[in-house]
């Protein structure tokens, strides 16, 4: 009986502690991306959550240096004759509108990381434009289509779910535009 006991403890222990070594590595593997994406002209601010079943995260990713994450995700474009576009677009473009067309954008982010099985469910949102352009938006109080884009990003209807397979999947966006009413849904 002390033997069956000895082993059932023992099994416990190997358990906890396999558990233990796999969520310390799914952690290790978040805050080596976060760190990348640190380094390569983003900044992320980050919460987490953590049980024995799934890792939850949710935060925000925001571009800070556009050269860099122009850099960073055209490292990893597979397709050439895509990548050699947007470059050519990117290139020709000086450094004062470089920032302005994308310094500040942001995007709100969640995920759920299947602590067993692996599965991830990734949402990105477009909540900001570049700084300038929502200054400028803000500024155009009485303008319907300005306020229209204010409340597209507020209520994050520009949704990109990723799954582990890296797979995209846009969300639809629901809109209707009536030009006649100027009215935006």
């Amino acid at each position: 009986m002390k033997k069956l006991i000895g082993l059932l403890l023992v099994c416990l222990v190997i358990i906890a502690g396999g558990l233990f070594w796999y969520q310390t590595k799914i952690n290790e593997v978040i805050t080596t991306k976060i760190d990348e994406l640190n380094n390569n002209g983003f900044m992320v601010k980050h919460e987490q959550s953590t049980n024995y079943i799934k890792t939850s995260a949710k935060g925000e990713i925001q571009v800070i240096y556009p050269d860099k994450v122009i850099s960073y995700i055209l490292a990893d474009m597979k397709n050439q004759d895509f990548k050699k576009a947007i470059e050519m677009q990117y290139n020709s473009l000086d450094s004062n509108q470089k920032g302005s067309f994308f310094e500040g954008i942001k995007f709100d982010y969640d995920f759920v990381v299947g602590n067993f099985n692996g599965k991830v469910d990734s949402n990105l949102y477009l909540t900001n434009f570049s700084k300038k352009m929502m200054y400028n938006l803000s500024q155009e109080v009485d303008n319907e289509t300005s306020k229209w884009l204010l409340d597209f990003l507020k209520n994050r209807k520009l949704q990109v779910n990723i799954n582990e397979k890296k797979e995209y999947k846009v969300a639809d966006i629901d809109m209707t535009v009536s030009p006649s009413s100027k009215t935006y849904s």
